[in-house]
C-alpha cells in the first residue's frame, strides 16, 4: 500500500485538481461558494511521478515532472488534497529506508480557495532538497500599453540567485520559494539565472518573450546538487484595463465654452453650472483644451492645453473653474468610490471659487476649516440631511447657503463652491457618485 504525502497547498491546489476529476468525482455542491478561481498546477520535483487525490478520490495519476496542468476554472470552496508518490520509496526518507513521512503545510490538508483570482500551485523542492508545495498568486492586474509582465519564481533546491536580463541584474537575491514581478517593455530578453552576486549562468541564457496583456512566468526548478536545474515557462493572460469614468463640470460664471479632448470637440456650447453625464474612456493620458464657444478648433484655448491622466477603473470629475485670483483654470479630481460603511454616506466638498479660504458649516457647526482653492475635504457621515453653509475661514456668516444636502447610503455626495466672491455670484453645485 502506498504511503501518502499529504500536502496542504496553502489555499488552492486541491480545487485545481478537483476540476480534473471525472463527472462522478465532482466536488459536492455543499462545499462550493459562488464564483470561481483559475488554478494551474506545476509538477517541479525531478525524478518523481505523482498521484493526486481530491476529497478521497484519485483525480490525476502518473503526473510527470515538468508538467503543467490547467488553467482550470474551479468553484470556490473548501476541499482536501492528498499527493502521493507513485513509487513512495523514490522519495525515500529515513536512515532505515522507510518512505518519507507526510508533509503538512499551513498545519492542515483542508484548504479553501476564493473566487476571482488566478493561482499556480507548485509541487517542488525546498532549498535543501525536501519536497514541498507552494501556492503562488498570478498577478493579472492590467498592464499599460506597450508593456508585458515577467514573473520569476525560485522553486529549485539551490541557494539564492540573481536573474540577469540582457546581461544586467534585474532581480537580486531571490530565494526559494519566493518570486519577483517586473513590468517590462514588450519584446524579447535574454535571461540568465546565476548564483547571487555572480554572473556565471546556472541556467540560460534563454530567450524569454515579454508579451502584451500577458504575465510570462519563469520557474527555476530542479536540484543544483544533482545537476538537473531547468527552466519552465508559463503564460497567464492579464486582465484588460477597465475604463475610467469621467464627468465634466463647467464652473466659470458667464462664459459658454467648447471642450476639446486630443483636438476633438467633445462638448459644444457648454453652459456654466452644467455637469455632464459620466463618460467611460480608456485609461491613459489625454490633452484637454477649453475654447470660446464655436471656436473653429482647439488652437486658441482659453484654458489649456492641459495633459490629464486617468487610471483603469477610477472615477473622476474634471472641473473648469476660476483660481482664487479669478484666472480660468482646470482641475481633475478623483472621486472616492470606496464603501463608506453601513448606515453612512460620503460628503466631499471642493473649493473651486475665486475666493480665499473657507469653512464649511454642517448644521451650524464647522465641519471643514481653512479649505483653499483648488482643494477638497472628504467626510464620512451618518445617512441623513444636513444644512450646509460656506463661510469665510474663521467666520460663520454664510457666503453660500445654507442649503440642505442629502448624505445618502452607497453615495459620495460632492459639493462644489464655485463662482467669484468679488462678482457676487458664488454658488453651489452638487454631484452624486455611486460608491461600492
Amino acid at each position: 500500500m502506498r504511503k501518502s504525502i499529504a500536502v496542504g497547498i496553502s489555499a488552492g491546489l486541491l480545487v485545481a485538481l478537483a476540476g480534473l476529476a471525472p463527472a462522478q468525482a465532482a466536488v459536492p455542491a455543499s462545499s462550493a461558494s459562488s464564483g470561481t478561481a483559475s488554478v494551474s498546477v506545476l509538477h517541479a520535483i525531478p525524478g518523481v511521478t505523482l498521484d493526486i487525490s481530491v476529497d478521497g478520490r484519485v483525480v490525476v495519476d502518473d503526473f510527470e515532472p515538468g508538467t503543467l496542468l490547467g488553467p482550470i476554472n474551479i468553484a470556490a470552496g473548501t476541499h482536501t488534497v492528498d499527493i502521493s508518490a507513485s513509487d513512495p520509496l523514490v522519495l525515500g526518507g529515513s536512515a532505515n529506508g522507510s518512505p518519507l513521512k507526510s508533509i503538512a503545510l499551513s498545519g492542515s490538508t483542508t484548504v479553501t480557495v476564493t473566487a476571482g483570482r488566478s493561482f499556480t500551485a507548485v509541487a517542488h523542492l525546498g532549498d535543501t532538497g525536501i519536497p514541498t508545495a507552494t501556492l503562488f498568486n498570478d498577478d493579472t492586474t492590467p498592464l499599460t500599453t506597450g508593456q508585458g509582465r515577467l514573473t520569476v519564481r525560485h522553486v529549485a533546491a539551490a541557494p539564492a540567485v540573481d536573474v540577469l536580463a540582457n546581461g544586467a541584474v534585474a532581480v537580486a537575491g531571490l530565494t526559494n520559494p519566493s518570486q519577483a514581478v517586473l513590468d517590462l517593455p514588450v519584446g524579447t530578453i535574454s535571461a540568465v539565472v546565476a548564483a547571487a552576486g555572480t554572473t556565471a549562468p546556472l541556467l540560460g541564457p534563454a530567450d524569454v518573450a515579454i508579451a502584451a496583456k500577458t504575465n510570462t512566468i519563469v520557474y527555476a526548478w530542479g536540484n543544483a546538487a544533482d545537476g538537473n536545474l531547468a527552466l519552465f515557462v508559463q503564460t497567464v493572460p492579464t486582465r484588460a484595463q477597465a475604463p475610467a469614468s469621467v464627468s465634466v463640470l463647467h464652473a466659470i460664471p458667464g462664459v459658454v465654452v467648447d471642450v476639446y479632448v486630443d483636438n476633438k470637440l467633445v462638448i459644444d456650447d457648454f453652459e456654466p453650472g452644467t455637469l455632464t453625464k459620466t463618460f467611460r474612456i480608456a485609461a491613459g493620458s489625454y490633452t484637454l483644451a477649453i475654447t470660446a464657444a464655436d471656436a473653429v478648433d482647439a488652437s486658441a484655448p482659453v484654458i489649456g492645453p492641459v495633459d490629464l491622466s486617468v487610471a483603469s477603473g477610477m472615477n473622476y470629475t474634471a472641473v473648469a473653474h476660476l483660481s482664487e485670483a479669478g484666472v480660468p483654470t482646470a482641475a481633475l479630481f478623483a472621486n472616492d468610490t470606496s464603501a463608506p460603511g453601513d448606515g453612512q454616506g460620503r460628503l466631499t466638498v471642493r473649493h473651486v471659487a475665486a475666493a480665499p479660504a473657507v469653512d464649511v458649516l454642517a448644521n451650524g457647526a464647522p465641519a471643514i476649516t481653512g479649505l483653499t482653492n483648488p482643494n477638497e475635504s472628504v467626510l464620512v457621515l451618518p445617512v441623513g440631511t444636513i444644512s450646509a453653509a460656506v463661510a469665510a475661514a474663521g467666520t460663520t456668516a454664510a457666503l453660500i447657503g445654507p442649503a440642505d444636502v442629502a448624505v445618502a447610503a452607497h453615495t459620495n455626495t460632492v459639493v462644489y463652491a464655485w463662482g467669484s466672491l468679488a462678482d457676487g455670484n458664488l454658488a453651489l453645485a452638487v454631484q452624486t457618485v455611486p460608491t461600492k
